[in-house]
C-alpha cells in the first residue's frame, strides 16, 4: 500500500515527531511504500525504510517586511496547494494527516483518496495550542482562528479521526459541538519495547527521573518543592532531562532549597534510554497533558511511574489511565498525596521492583508497536474496502 503522511516538524525533540518517525519506519518495515510531506527541519534525515525520493520537506514561506511575520502561518496555508502540486506526485492509496496547513490543500489535489486525521494538539485544541506560542495579541487571534477552523474542517471531512485515548477523543469532539466525525477511532499509543529490561533493585538510594520540556505545565517546580519537604536523611537523587525556558528558574530554585547536590539538570538529550535504565522511579507531575509518551517509555524499561490520577479534580490528562494504581505504578489525587506516596517509596523502595516488572508486562500487551501497527492496518483495510462517502 502506498501511504502518504502529512507531518509538521520531524526533529527528535517532540513526542509527536518521534512517534511519526517510528510510525513511518514501522509501516515501511511491513512492506508499505511510505511517502512523507513535512514542514522541516530542512536537514531532517528520512526515517528508516523511507526512500529519499519519497521524503519531502515543504519549508513554509516567511514574510520579510517588519510586522508581517504575524501572517506567516496564513501564508503557509494559502501557499500549500502550490507547494504540494510542485512536487508532481501521483495519488497515494491512503493519507494520514497531522499538519493542519497541508490538509485542505492536499485533499483538494487528491479528492478521491481516503484519509485519516490524526491531531497531535494539546488539551486546549489546535487553535489555542498554536496561539500559545505567540505573545502578540494580533498573531494570537489569527492563529486561534486559523487553526481552530482548520481542525473543525478536518474532523468533519476526514474518512476517520484517530486519537490515542478515549479521553482525548471525547475532549476534542466536545470542543466542536455540532461537528460529527465519520469514524472516531481510538488506537492506543505505542512505544519501543527494549530487550532484557530489568526492573529496579528496589533499594535505597532511590534514583528519580523527570523527563520532558522544561515549561510551567510540566510542573517540575512542584517536584523540587515536594522533595524539599522530605527529611534530611532521605536517600534519593533526581535527574531532570530536558531543556526549556524554565531551566534557569528551576536550577535557582533547587539551589535556594539546598538541593543542588541531589538534583542534576542534564539538558536536552537525543538518547534517553540510559536515563530510564538508571532510574528507579519515573515522576510525571503534569496535571494538564495531551498524552505524554514518557510514562509509557519508562514503563517499557520496567520502571514504575508516579503520576496524577486523571479523574482527580483539576487534572486533565488526556493520556487517560496509563497507570494501574499499586500494580504498574501509583496515582496521586493531589499534591499532598503525591508527596505522601513519594515519601513512602523513598522510605521503603521494595515495591518498585515488582511494580516495574508489571509495568513492562502491561506495555508489552497493550502498547507495543506490533499491536499498534496491526490496529492501523485494520483501519486502512476498512477505509479502502468501504470508504466513507464524500
Amino acid at each position: 500500500m502506498r501511504i502518504r503522511l502529512l507531518a509538521s516538524w520531524l526533529d527528535r525533540r517532540s513526542g509527536s515527531a518521534t512517534w511519526m518517525r517510528a510510525f513511518a519506519e514501522g509501516l515501511a518495515a511491513r512492506g508499505h511504500r511510505v511517502e512523507i510531506l513535512c514542514l522541516g527541519p530542512e536537514d531532517a534525515p528520512s526515517p528508516g525504510g523511507v526512500e529519499a525520493e519519497d521524503f519531502h520537506v515543504l519549508t513554509p514561506p516567511h514574510f520579510t517586511l517588519p510586522g508581517w511575520w504575524r501572517f506567516d502561518h496564513l501564508r503557509a496555508f494559502l501557499s500549500a496547494r502550490r507547494r504540494i502540486a510542485a512536487l508532481g506526485l501521483d495519488a497515494p492509496d491512503l493519507v494520514v494527516a497531522s499538519e493542519h496547513s497541508l490538509i485542505a490543500a492536499h485533499h483538494r489535489l487528491f479528492p478521491g483518496v481516503p484519509w485519516v486525521y490524526l491531531p497531535h494538539s494539546a488539551p486546549a485544541g489546535a487553535g489555542e495550542t498554536m496561539a500559545a506560542f505567540s505573545a502578540d495579541p494580533l498573531a494570537r487571534a489569527l492563529l486561534r482562528r486559523l487553526y481552530g477552523r482548520a481542525q473543525r474542517r478536518a474532523i468533519a471531512t476526514a474518512d476517520a479521526v484517530v486519537r490515542f485515548t478515549e479521553p482525548a477523543m471525547r475532549k476534542m469532539l466536545a470542543d466542536f459541538p455540532g461537528v460529527e466525525a465519520r469514524r472516531a477511532v481510538v488506537i492506543p499509543p505505542a512505544v519501543e519495547l527494549p530487550e532484557d529490561a530489568e526492573p529496579p533493585a528496589g533499594q535505597a538510594p532511590v534514583r528519580l527521573l523527570a523527563l520532558g520540556r522544561l515549561v510551567r505545565d510540566k510542573r517540575v517546580d512542584l517536584l523540587i518543592e515536594i522533595l524539599s519537604h522530605l527529611s534530611k536523611d532521605a536517600r534519593w537523587t533526581l535527574d531532570v532531562v530536558g531543556e526549556g525556558p524554565e531551566r534557569g528558574r528551576l536550577e535557582e530554585m533547587a539551589a535556594s532549597l539546598g538541593l543542588e547536590k541531589k538534583i542534576t539538570f542534564h539538558g536536552h538529550k537525543d538518547e534517553v534510554a540510559g536515563f530510564y535504565r538508571a532510574c528507579d522511579l519515573f515522576l510525571f507531575p503534569s496535571r494538564d497533558e495531551s498524552l505524554g509518551l514518557a510514562p509509557l517509555e519508562a514503563m517499557s524499561h520496567a520502571r514504575p511511574v508516579l503520576a496524577f490520577d486523571p479523574d482527580a479534580p483539576g487534572v486533565q490528562l488526556l493520556g487517560g489511565r496509563l497507570v494501574e494504581h499499586g500494580l504498574t505504578g501509583w496515582m496521586a489525587r493531589d499534591d499532598e498525596d503525591f508527596l505522601r506516596i513519594l515519601h513512602l517509596l523513598i522510605t521503603n523502595p521494595s515495591p518498585l521492583r515488582p511494580t516495574g516488572r508489571a509495568a513492562r508486562r502491561l506495555v508489552a500487551e497493550r502498547h507495543s508497536w506490533p499491536v499498534h501497527l496491526d490496529r492501523w492496518e485494520g483501519l486502512f483495510d476498512e477505509l479502502r474496502g468501504d470508504p466513507a462517502s464524500d
